[in-house]
């Protein structure tokens, strides 16, 4: 005859020694990455905008801005899942505060990523340029139209990503979920995908090819 009692023992042993170290591995590893990650974009704000050979660059903006925009995701992805089940063990997500913050949770983590692509791709057409035109590309490109190209983009990108807080929510049991599911499953996949990966990455091989 099978020991069941026994058997049950072993596998709630096993499942709780697996979420120990699921635990552990969320709370040290995740919280090295944010440490890491900080430290990194810190650094590189503080070069480009102390340096003087940086200063006046449009490509300083751009690389700049994306050092910024870096931080977003490892503050509102990175923790919250640190948070969720590194430190609270799967009881409090982030996301389940309040309606208002789940909205505003889910929109500025898919903006933020995607902003981040953005900005990749703006600096190797910003490259390709000085490359092919380096004359013109001083002329015509300053910090001021670097500025401007970051803004319009990340208004761009925004505006874009508004549709997520119009489609999450609290459900009828009091959790962040996706409210419109059909239109989250079948069109704004699509758009995260251009948005996210296809179009800047295609960009990004484009222009690095052609330097």
């Amino acid at each position: 005859m099978v020991n069941t009692s026994s058997d049950d023992v072993l596998l709630n042993d096993t499942t709780h020694i697996e979420e120990i170290i699921t635990r552990h591995l969320w709370t040290y590893v995740g919280c090295m990455i944010i440490i890491v990650g900080t430290l990194g974009h810190f650094l590189s704000i503080t070069v480009m905008a102390t340096s003087r050979s940086f200063r006046i660059q449009c490509s300083t903006v751009y690389l700049i801005t994306m050092s910024i925009s870096g931080l977003l995701p490892l503050y509102t992805g990175l923790l919250r899942f640190v948070i969720f089940i590194g430190v609270s063990g799967w009881e409090h997500d982030l996301r389940d505060t309040s309606d208002a913050v789940c909205r505003f949770h889910m929109t500025i983590t898919y903006a933020s990523l995607q902003y981040f692509a953005w900005l990749q791709a703006t600096v190797a057409v910003d490259r390709l340029i000085s490359v092919a035109v380096p004359h013109k590309y001083a002329m015509l490109f300053s910090w001021r139209s670097g500025l401007a190209v970051v803004i319009i983009q990340l208004l761009a990108v925004v505006g874009l990503n508004m549709t997520v807080t119009f489609t999450v929510g609290f459900n009828e049991n009091g959790y962040c979920a996706i409210l419109k599911k059909s239109y989250f499953e079948n069109i704004w996949t699509y758009i995260d995908l251009l948005s996210f990966s296809l179009v800047p990455s295609t960009i990004l091989m484009v222009c690095n090819s052609a330097i």
